[in-house]
């Protein structure tokens, strides 16, 4: 058999998730991007920018329900994952300590976000190629 990578690779739609998160991960926030810049410096790092938080939460969103329509196993993950919820919810509970626990628990959910986008790939019927 010859090798044609024009061929229908067989993956999900859905793993447009994971490189539009990627590619805003390794380049630039959305706002700075169409150059959006409402609050000064120090009240964008307490407040953040609306615009990167709708953007954020949408694609999270929209990943927890590939994993819902996906079915899948939570309870296997953090079963096979221990060291890995360990380690999430202690950075939960950092918040209660922090100085700024509106900004932690934000940020938090942003790299929650970030497994959470993991898991779409791991979950694709074909992960491997994925």
């Amino acid at each position: 058999m010859i090798f044609d990578p024009a061929r229908d690779p067989k993956t999900s739609v859905f793993l447009w998730v994971p490189v539009i998160w990627l590619f805003i991960v390794a380049s630039r926030l959305p706002s700075q991007w169409l150059g959006i810049q409402g609050l000064s410096q120090s009240q964008a790092y307490l407040q953040g920018n609306p615009l990167d938080r709708t953007i954020w939460s949408g694609m999270i969103l929209v990943a927890i329900g590939v994993l819902v329509s996906r079915q899948f196993r939570w309870g296997d993950f953090v079963a096979d994952n221990f060291a890995l919820v360990a380690f999430i919810t202690f950075a939960l509970l950092s918040v209660l300590w922090s100085g700024f626990p509106y900004v932690t628990f934000r940020r938090w959910t942003r790299d929650l976000g970030d497994y959470i986008v993991i898991l779409v790939i791991l979950s694709d019927p074909r992960p491997l190629e994925a």
